[in-house]
């Protein structure tokens, strides 16, 4: 088993959720902020991991997810992007998103995407 794959397995450290916390506080604040002066921002997460510990805990990308599904602006103007080189987290975050129900809250359905960084980096035009 990898170390990333260990990484999952029961809840994460503390200072792995002190760093969660912080992210999605920030991004949140931030968003809502220059979200009222356009009407187009993108959240991408190139190593989304699986979007959950085995304890439940949401990882910082879904907690980000979450925050941004609770404001207006950002229901309306974000798009997300997910990815991860591991389809099995892909698989696994795909599963927490439809359990969370908040996917269709966005007007810009949430991306999940399983690739290397290498074969994300010429598709990103395409994407967002």
């Amino acid at each position: 088993m990898s170390d990333v794959s260990k990484h999952w397995d029961n809840e994460p450290d503390k200072h792995t959720l002190i760093k969660s916390n912080i992210a999605s506080e920030y991004f949140s604040t931030w968003a809502a902020i220059i979200g009222r002066q356009t009407d187009h921002l993108n959240y991408l997460d190139l190593f989304a991991g699986r979007g959950e510990f085995k304890n439940g805990e949401l990882s910082t990308a879904l907690k980000i997810v979450v925050r941004a599904s609770k404001e207006d602006i950002l229901r309306k103007n974000l798009r997300i992007l997910l990815n991860d080189k591991e389809l099995n987290n892909i698989e696994i975050t795909k599963k927490v998103l439809a359990r969370l129900d908040i996917e269709n809250d966005f007007l810009h359905k949430p991306k999940i995407m399983n690739l290397t960084v290498d074969e994300f980096t010429p598709n990103l035009v395409n994407e967002i």
